[in-house]
């Protein structure tokens, strides 16, 4: 079975997609850090939950800075006069 192109527009949405979820779900993971690293409590699995969360949040905020040039793809590979005029001298 041989490979099949992949659509510009089916990659660029799913780029858009993968950006706007990942910072929507990052947004949640930062709040839920902040909020243990507040709590007076010190207790092994606080400390193993806020290591989770912070983790968590840094992979959202490289899937939303991945996610941005896959959004942006159509742009580019399209071979627009706007991609054109742009990158012409």
């Amino acid at each position: 079975m041989a490979m099949q192109p992949v659509n510009t527009e089916f990659l660029a949405e799913t780029g858009r997609q993968i950006a706007s979820l990942s910072a929507f779900l990052g947004g949640f993971a930062a709040t839920f850090f902040g909020i243990l690293l507040q709590l007076p409590n010190s207790r092994r699995h606080v400390g193993w939950a806020a290591g989770a969360a912070a983790v968590a949040s840094a992979s959202f905020i490289l899937a939303v800075i991945s996610g941005t040039p896959l959004a942006r793809w159509k742009l580019y590979s399209s071979g627009s006069t706007w991609v054109n005029q742009t990158i012409a001298p």
